[in-house]
């Protein structure tokens, strides 16, 4: 008897952690009266966040970027608000994905880049410290303009520097390193004239 129990609860969180990763985006992050499936499954959540770590994890490791985007979502869906979650998927896609070492294509390049700034903007969005996620979308377009001069970005090296300078002067606001890496932009910018 005790053993059908346990299977009965094990099979039982299992069914509400499927119908929390299998919940329409569009009722992500609503009131939690929005949907039965969110209540019954709130206690799984961290676990279920745990499970989608790893999840998304193993995919880095097989070489799959649409598998990390796709187990990514599911990620933020259940912990919108991790900043470890933000700041670890915008640097495999900003310096690893979109390093001209591994993606010879100048286009895909600046679609990985895009992708990790998009990362890093929700984190700046959600975060305790958005100024932390404003320098680290500056700091990838800094060595986006470093390490791939002949980029496909829209205004080329030029735009980067200056996109690059206007996140650090708005991450200044929590920490003054901000303004000299800005000031470092514009001497860049100044070689290139």
């Amino acid at each position: 008897m005790k053993r059908s129990r346990a299977v009965f609860l094990a099979l039982s969180a299992l069914a509400a952690l499927a119908l929390l990763l299998n919940t329409p985006s569009s009722t992500r992050g609503t009131a939690p009266e929005a949907s039965a499936a969110l209540r019954l499954a709130a206690p799984l959540v961290p676990l279920a966040a745990n499970v989608q770590w790893v999840r998304v994890d193993a995919a880095m490791r097989e070489g799959r970027p649409d598998k990390v985007l796709a187990r990514a979502d599911a990620l933020l869906a259940l912990d919108a608000h991790s900043g470890d979650a933000q700041s670890f998927l915008s640097s495999y896609f900003g310096l690893q994905l979109a390093s001209p070492e591994r993606e010879p294509d100048a286009a895909r390049r600046v679609a990985w880049l895009r992708v990790a700034l998009d990362y890093a903007a929700h984190g700046e969005r959600h975060a305790e410290r958005p100024w932390e996620f404003a320098l680290w979308q500056g700091e990838l377009l800094a060595r986006a303009a470093l390490v791939d001069p002949a980029t496909a970005w829209p205004g080329g090296v030029r735009a980067l520097w200056s996109e690059a300078a206007a996140h650090f002067e708005r991450g200044a606001a929590g920490h003054p390193i901000g303004h000299a890496r800005a000031a470092e932009c514009r001497a860049a910018l100044e070689t290139l004239r």
